[in-house]
């Protein structure tokens, strides 16, 4: 049974997150405790990881308690949650079709989390690179996060490209008006051609709430420069029109186009 890692990811370089989590994933504990944590705290949290491991009944009690201590208490259990999740989206490439991913349960427990939790994911998504743990961290996002949470993410230049897409997705989603507005500006924008396919894509799901305005928007994304953009806002269009192709032409595809 892993013990709780008792540092906080986020003290660390990014580039060293990898090593951590290899060495949880062998079993190794780290030894160094985030500043602020008592001795008894340490023995708290050991002992309420230890419930969540075993999916003992009182777990959700250590829950609210754990996140009743201080701000380093807190960080520590996203952390671990997160390396949690990392483990089992990991496990998932397995899954079965119709079975639920292994990392729905960490991703849930951050979901009850809340808002104090979306910051540690969207910094998350700003450096993933594997499709199962950014769908896990979308799951979460699209339950907790504001469009004001994803703004800045979608236009982080500096932020990984699979991630920035998933939070373009994510808006189409939102009930927020500055959702719309936003996918609308992404669509005709300078961004990369993966974001422009993807609020392409985003304005076909949600465009019915402003029908007028996402045809003008991807009207103007036709004569996009990519070729595959163009092919979003066409099929988005179609979409919009309830005259969508299920077989679409897809002259206009790319390998791995996200990448």
């Amino acid at each position: 049974m892993l013990r709780p890692v008792l540092v906080v990811l986020s003290a660390f370089p990014v580039l060293l997150w990898p090593v951590l989590l290899l060495l949880v994933a062998a079993g190794c504990t780290a030894d160094a405790i985030p500043g602020g944590i008592s001795p008894d705290n340490k023995q708290f949290i050991e002992e309420s990881w230890s419930l969540y491991q075993r999916h003992d009944p009182r777990w959700p009690d250590a829950r609210e308690r754990w996140l009743s201590l201080g701000q380093p208490e807190r960080a520590c259990l996203m952390d671990n949650l997160f390396i949690d999740m990392n483990r089992l989206a990991a496990r998932s490439v397995s899954t079965p079709d119709g079975e639920q991913p292994g990392w729905l349960r960490p991703a849930q427990e951050f979901i009850k989390i809340g808002g104090e939790g979306v910051p540690f994911i969207v910094g998350a998504l700003r450096k993933l690179r594997d499709r199962l743990l950014i769908e896990a961290c979308s799951h979460v996002l699209g339950a907790t996060a504001q469009v004001e949470d994803l703004e800045p993410l979608v236009l982080d230049d500096d932020a990984e490209i699979l991630g920035r897409t998933q939070a373009v997705r994510l808006l189409a989603r939102s009930e927020e008006p500055r959702a719309l507005d936003l996918l609308l500006r992404l669509v005709v924008s300078s961004e990369p051609w993966q974001i422009r396919a993807a609020a392409a894509e985003s304005l076909g799901a949600c465009g019915r709430k402003d029908p007028a305005a996402c045809r003008a928007a991807l009207g103007s994304a036709l004569g996009d420069e990519d070729p595959f953009v163009a092919g979003k806002a066409r099929e988005a269009i179609s979409r919009l029109q309830g005259t969508a192709d299920p077989s679409p032409r897809t002259s206009e595809t790319r390998s791995g186009a996200e990448r």
